[in-house]
C-alpha cells in the first residue's frame, strides 16, 4: 500500500491495523477510520456502505 500510494505522491498514515474480518466494518462506521479492501470482501459484506 506504500508503494502504491507514493507512486501517486500521496502518504499513509497507517495508526492502527485489523485483522479481524467482524471488526473492520465496525470501526469504520463508528468513524474510527477507513479501510482498502479487496473487492470479495466487499460483497462479503453485503449492504456495507461504500464510497
Amino acid at each position: 500500500m506504500q508503494e502504491r500510494f507514493g507512486r501517486h505522491g500521496l502518504e499513509a498514515r497507517n495508526v492502527r491495523e485489523i485483522e479481524t474480518f467482524s471488526m473492520i466494518p465496525q470501526c469504520v462506521e463508528a468513524g474510527i477510520g477507513a479501510a482498502i479492501l479487496p473487492a470479495g470482501w466487499i460483497s462479503a459484506l453485503g449492504q456495507w456502505r461504500t464510497s
